[in-house]
């Protein structure tokens, strides 16, 4: 009776201390893998685009306080990188705005009928205008001088883009001046 009274003490204490153990680790596991799964959970918040969401800070010095360190600097950089992207995109839609006002002013300089123009005359005209960029230098006037005489211009102002716009249509505007003022 003795012996099966100690038996049932050592099994006893046995089963206490080995759920007292596995409590213990089931605890220490849970501390240590807590601040992985709220990393996990800010994580998948900022993959879906909450940049507000708040990072814990750093508790320890560790491997895992460094991983929420550098959790916290790549939402900063990542909300930067988002803010410089929206200037950018806000640039290049004012740019291609400008540019668009730019093409219209340039379409303005040239003829608006050129064959209507030449056919009052008894001839055939045909244009095509199709810059390489936005805008461009290329250049093309078709009017009646006053002597009765057709005028017709071609021409390609060196270089692309908004400065060889601008040169076309100061040329343009010196051409019909230069035209229209100077006698046969």
């Amino acid at each position: 009776a003795g012996f099966e009274t100690l038996a049932y003490e050592v099994l006893l204490i046995g089963a206490v201390g080995l759920l007292a153990l596995v409590a213990l680790v089931a605890l220490i596991i849970r501390r240590m893998t807590r601040p992985l799964l709220v990393l996990t959970e800010k994580s998948v918040a900022i993959a879906g685009g909450d940049l507000d969401v708040a990072i814990p800070a750093p508790r320890t010095t560790d491997e895992v306080g460094l991983l929420t360190q550098s959790f916290g600097e790549m939402r900063q950089a990542l909300r930067h990188q988002l803010e410089m992207l929206a200037e950018t995109r806000a640039a290049q839609a004012r740019i291609e705005n400008e540019l668009q006002i730019a093409r219209t002013i340039q379409a303005s300089f040239l003829p608006r009928d050129p064959a209507t123009l030449a056919a009052s005359g008894g001839l055939a005209v045909a244009t095509w205008f199709q810059p390489t960029r936005e805008v461009g230098g290329d250049l093309f006037h078709c009017f009646w001088l006053p002597d009765g005489g057709l005028f017709l211009g071609i021409g390609d102002v060196a270089g692309k883009g908004v400065p060889a716009a601008l040169m076309m249509a100061a040329t343009a505007t010196l051409i019909k001046g230069m035209a229209t003022a100077t006698p046969n």
